[in-house]
């Protein structure tokens, strides 16, 4: 099945994004600014049916955001973060000398609540922009738009900040393979192996403050898509512990799973991508 929303999603994204930027210098959205940078280690893993790879790298991180992690919704405000992570990976590619080790992981979010319910739970409209560039070892680029509506409720019980949250939303998704391991073993092509197409989002996510220092964060999301004769799943897993020291500083450990579950029948072999880190933020 192909579908026919793919540029209106990608329009609809575009168009709030820079009318709500627009418009935040009158509305007060902007003066609650936090920056961040951080530097850490991180190991990734590709296994897969017929080979496996893994690389060390140093990672790089910024964020800017207009919500501290413990400030909760304030209805018809609009949020904003912007992610970016640099990594310079030790071994980029078993299977490519010429590959970069320098990948990129990108990602710009926007999310305005409308709508309180008598809990405090807030139903918010959201859109998000994600790219990886040479991000995983058998991806050459990927980005992936969404618009849609998110849930979100606070666990008053065990603190105000601690909160749990659910996104349904429709996507679009384009992704280009590295086609030298395929080209190797299964003899396909560029053109094969590259896809774009439109889909189903759904995200659920939770962070919980253990201590008043000391958060743990989950998240779990699933993309579906079909595009005429080829398809695309993926599931994605992450977990967060983070630690804050005073005001400015923390220090985290992650770790995160990535499974196309399409690719044993698209590429011939399965896909699993893995990847553990340990590293500093600097809050400004």
């Amino acid at each position: 099945m192909q579908f026919s929303f793919k540029h209106p999603i990608i329009l609809v994204f575009i168009t709030t994004l820079m009318n709500s930027l627009a418009n935040a210098s009158n509305s007060g959205d902007l003066q609650a600014s936090y920056l961040s940078f951080g530097v850490g280690l991180i190991s990734d893993s590709f296994s897969g049916r017929l080979s496996s790879t893994s690389s060390d790298a140093l990672s790089l991180n910024f964020q800017w955001t207009n919500r501290s992690p413990t400030e909760w919704f304030v209805e018809d405000r609009n949020y904003y973060s912007i992610d970016l992570m640099l990594n310079n990976e030790q071994h980029p590619e078993k299977f490519d000398k010429d590959r970069d080790p320098l990948s990129t992981e990108f990602s710009t979010l926007y999310q305005r609540p409308f709508f309180s319910f008598s809990s405090g739970a807030y139903l918010s409209f959201v859109a998000e922009f994600e790219f990886l560039q040479n991000a995983q070892q058998t991806e050459e680029f990927e980005y992936t738009v969404y618009t849609g509506l998110a849930l979100e409720n606070r666990f008053t019980r065990l603190s105000d900040t601690s909160f749990w949250g659910a996104v349904g939303a429709v996507a679009c998704n384009e992704e280009e393979k590295d086609d030298d391991l395929p080209r190797m073993l299964f003899e396909l092509d560029r053109d094969q192996l590259n896809r774009r197409g439109c889909g189903y989002y759904t995200h659920l996510y939770l962070i919980m403050f253990i201590r008043p220092n000391l958060s743990w964060f989950v998240s779990a999301d699933y993309y579906s898509g079909d595009y005429g004769d080829k398809f695309y799943r993926r599931h994605r897993y992450s977990t967060q512990i983070r630690w804050f020291i005073g005001t400015n500083n923390s220090i985290h450990a992650s770790y995160r799973v990535i499974r196309r579950e399409s690719e044993l029948d698209f590429l011939g072999m399965s896909d699993d991508f893995h990847q553990i880190g340990i590293g500093y933020n600097y809050q400004f």
